[in-house]
Formats: structure tokens, C-alpha cells, sequence
């Protein structure tokens, strides 16, 4: 993955297009892009590059008067399909008038040229930078943009909320509409997606109606996918902000709380620190009920956007990595609220892998691409496809060898929950759904550590296929 206004850098978690359109759209809607972006610039594309991720986007270098511009395309993402979707909710045209709110309000964003009406997008300036923050080796200068950041994100929130209220965003009224905004906008698009509903999706979405905190907080614009990552940074300096697409009228720890669910895949540091130094900032202290809810929020969004992916990927997806997201922020979302609830967590036993006779085959798959197939691959798109091969051999290789007894122990929990045995993992999570929408908040604490216990061995399953996320991946403290 790469940063959405910078050349290089990686962004977090999201939900992003599922539909083969978004991968495989014909070469006439590009080109009709490229005279476009010639047209509203009033020059010449001498460079291009698609860049090479799932969503449609690509990086332009146009000549203006004698000089090079560089710019950055940010495509529409979302269902071909007629079903609802987040981004009904939160149309790209916002983002792009968004961006123009805050670059007038002195915060670090790339400048917009224009938005292109089909193929749907913006043009930005491609801002100059990195953003992969966790790689700087430097501790004082990872230290020093930390501060930079969590500056700019106290004068994000110092903004009044007016100003986005004139370009169409809606203020919450009640708590609920407080606490729900970006939970109610992914929950619409997995119930219209899904075939069977997850059971542990069912419970959670349960479980943020019934803890919503009692209070309203105070207004502010929440960036909905904050923290490392969406930022870019050159010698030592924050160059932009980026990727406000899921930005809405919230509660400001809606927005520490996303920092915390980005820093599973790009650790940002002690968040005890940096928590304490935005409190410091806007002259507040830290809401801590609501933080702790918050982070329920923030880690929901992966799993309520992914799961339809996960439960029928089309084939042009990067399914590990959808799958590790899946699988990490689900994780974290149990998590959550055992911190919220209180509920202790213990150790889960992990059961020994077991290669069946036919696992050689994976071997010898793997070897082929690693070093026949990819050596031999000099475009970066393809190159991307390719990994997503291999990744996906990996998963499958660790599924042969830990595949039947994690099922067998996800059984034997389910029984013990239910009361007996299911007969299969279907029939059982079927069983679970029923249970779940019959409960009340007595069966919490014993949903919350099948859950706990569940994914734990699905991740287990899954790290050879996760890459980073294999060890980024763990929940940092909050107090």
C-alpha cells in the first residue's frame, strides 16, 4: 500500500472498492481521466503511474509554463452494485470540499486543482514525503513529529464546526447520533452485503448500542482514519495530512481512539504520552469512558467493512491482506471491550501444527513464485498481484497444518457456550447468532472470551500471511 498524496508510504486499514470495476476499469475511462487532467491544469502529462493498490489512483507529473507540477489522483471507491454503501454516507465530492475548509483554516493538507466528474476523483498536489512513520530509525525525530502531529490534530479540533456544517456536514443532536455516526454508516452496508450474519459482528454492533455513553461530548471534526500513516513528513517536518474520507461532526476521542486502532499496523509510541499531550493541547482532560468506548468504534470499522469481502471475495481482491485486517481488528475489537467492561483476558492455548502428506505442495508453489515468477516481473502493478499470490499460499500452507485442530477447539468452545457440541462450525455460529440476539449483558463476559479465544487461533493460523501486522499487531495501553 502506499500514502494517497505522497509517492511512497503505506496507508492503514479501511474499507476500500470490492468490485472488480475497481481493479479491471477499461482503458478508455483512463484515458478520458488523462485529458481531463491535461484540460483543468492547462498543460501536458509528461509522467504517469498508476499506483499500484486496489483502489483506482494514480500519480501524475504535468507540465505547466515551463514547469512540472506534480499531482496525485485520488479515484471513487465503493460498490458498482446498487447496494448500499459507506460511501453513501461519505461521498469523495466531501472530501474534496473538505479539503479546501482546512487548507483554509491553516492545517497541513494537499491543495485541491479540481474534481474530475467521470471517472469520479480528485486532483490534488501530490505532497512531498513518506509516511511511514514506525520505519524512522531516529527516536528524537519520530518524537518530535509525534508532537507535530498530535498539534495539528488539537487545531483540527479547534476548528468550529460551522465551517463543515456549510458545506453539508450534519452535527449530531442526541448521544446516539454522537457515538453511531461512522458504526450506523459501515453496519447499513454489512447488513445489505452479507449472505449469513457474524455472529461476532452481531454481538458487538449489540454491545456499542447498549454502552453508549450517557453524555454528549463536545463537537468537533473527527478525521474518522487519523493518526500514523495519514500523515506525510519530510527532514523532520509534517508535509500533509491525508486520506479524510470517513471525516464527520463527532466526539473528539472518536478521533484518539482511531490514532490507537492505527498504531496495530504502524506503531506510533507510548499513546499513553501522546494521549496526555493532546489533553495538554486543547486544555482538557481526557474523556476515558469514552475513549474506552470509542476504541470499540474505531476497531469495528475494519471487520463491519471487510466482512462481506471475506465471506465472498471477488478475485481481483488482495484477500490476505483484507483477511489479516479482518482478522487483527477483530482481535482488538474483543480487546476493547473486555477493557471497557472490565473483563479479564487469559492466555489462550494454541494447538500444534500437524502438515498433512500433501502440504509438500505448497512448497513447491511457493518456490516457483519466489523465485521464478517474480524475479522476472519488472511492472509494479503486477508485481503487487503477484505478492498477493504468494501471501495467499502461505495462508493456505498454515491452514493445512493448524486448520483442523483450530476448528476442532472452536467447537469445543461453542459447545461448552451453547450447552452441547454443535455439529459442524456452520451450524454451530448459526447457533450463536440465535443465542446472541436472545441475551442480555449477562452472557458478555462469556461471549467476549469465546471470541477473544476464537480469534486468537484464527491469527495464529494466519501470520504467515500477515507481514508486518504479524508483529505490530498487539493493543496498546491507553492508561
Amino acid at each position: 500500500m502506499r500514502s494517497s498524496a505522497g509517492r511512497s508510504g503505506k496507508n492503514g486499514p479501511n474499507l476500500e472498492c470490492t468490485s472488480e470495476a475497481c481493479t479491471r476499469m477499461p482503458e478508455e475511462i483512463w484515458d478520458r481521466l488523462f485529458r481531463w487532467v491535461e484540460s483543468i491544469m492547462g498543460g501536458k502529462i509528461v509522467w504517469k503511474e498508476r499506483q499500484p493498490r486496489w483502489r483506482p489512483a494514480w500519480y501524475f507529473d504535468v507540465e505547466v509554463g515551463g514547469r512540472t507540477v506534480p499531482l496525485y489522483w485520488r479515484g471513487f471507491r465503493g460498490r458498482r452494485d446498487r447496494r448500499p454503501s459507506v460511501y453513501d454516507r461519505y461521498p469523495i465530492e466531501q472530501e474534496a470540499a473538505l479539503l479546501q475548509v482546512l487548507e483554509a483554516h491553516g492545517i497541513p493538507v494537499p491543495h485541491v486543482y479540481g474534481f474530475c466528474p467521470d471517472p469520479r476523483g480528485i486532483l490534488m498536489a501530490r505532497a512531498p514525503g513518506k509516511a511511514e512513520f514506525h520505519h524512522i530509525p531516529d527516536e528524537a525525530e519520530r518524537e518530535a513529529l509525534a508532537r507535530e502531529f498530535m498539534e495539528i490534530l488539537a487545531r483540527t479540533h479547534r476548528i468550529p464546526p460551522e465551517a463543515f456544517e456549510a458545506i453539508g456536514m450534519e452535527r449530531p443532536r442526541t448521544p446516539e447520533e454522537q457515538a453511531l455516526n461512522i458504526v450506523s454508516a459501515f453496519e447499513e452496508e454489512y447488513r445489505a452485503s452479507i449472505r449469513t450474519p457474524v455472529p461476532l459482528l452481531e454481538f458487538t454492533l449489540r454491545w456499542l448500542r447498549r454502552n453508549i455513553p450517557p453524555r454528549m461530548g463536545p463537537t468537533v471534526l473527527v478525521q474518522g482514519d487519523t493518526g500514523p500513516g495519514q500523515f506525510l513528513f519530510q527532514n523532520g517536518k509534517v508535509t500533509a495530512v491525508i486520506d479524510w474520507e470517513f471525516a464527520h461532526l463527532g466526539h473528539p476521542m472518536c478521533d484518539l481512539a482511531m490514532i490507537r486502532a492505527r498504531d496495530l499496523c504502524y506503531p506510533f509510541g507510548d499513546l499513553r504520552e501522546r494521549f496526555r499531550l493532546y489533553s495538554e493541547l486543547v486544555g482538557t482532560p481526557l474523556d476515558m469512558p469514552a475513549l474506552r468506548y470509542y476504541s470499540v468504534v474505531a476497531m469495528s470499522t475494519t471487520p463491519l467493512g471487510t466482512a462481506s469481502v471475506i465471506e465472498s471475495p471477488p478475485r481481483s481482491i488482495d484477500y490476505a491482506e483484507y483477511l489479516s485486517w479482518y482478522v487483527l481488528y477483530s482481535r482488538a475489537m474483543v480487546e476493547c471491550m473486555a477493557e471497557a467492561a472490565g473483563i479479564p483476558l487469559g492466555p489462550v492455548p494454541l494447538p500444534e501444527a500437524s502438515p498433512s502428506p500433501r502440504a509438500m505442495a505448497f512448497d513447491v508453489v511457493l518456490k516457483n513464485l519466489r523465485e521464478e515468477q517474480l524475479p522476472r516481473i519488472t511492472d509494479p502493478y503486477t508485481a503487487y498481484r503477484m505478492n498477493i499470490a504468494v501471501r495467499l499460499v502461505e495462508y493456505a500452507r498454515s491452514a493445512d497444518a493448524l486448520g483442523p485442530a483450530t476448528d476442532a477447539a472452536d467447537l469445543e468452545d461453542l459447545g461448552a457456550l451453547l450447552g452441547r457440541r454443535p455439529e459442524n462450525l456452520p451450524k454451530g455460529n448459526a447457533e450463536l447468532v440465535a443465542l446472541i440476539h436472545a441475551a442480555g449483558p449477562e452472557r458478555d463476559a462469556d461471549l467476549i472470551r469465546y471470541f477473544h479465544r476464537h480469534l486468537v487461533r484464527w491469527e495464529n493460523m494466519l501470520k504467515p500471511a500477515m507481514g508486518e501486522m504479524a508483529v505490530t499487531g498487539t493493543l496498546s495501553p491507553i492508561e
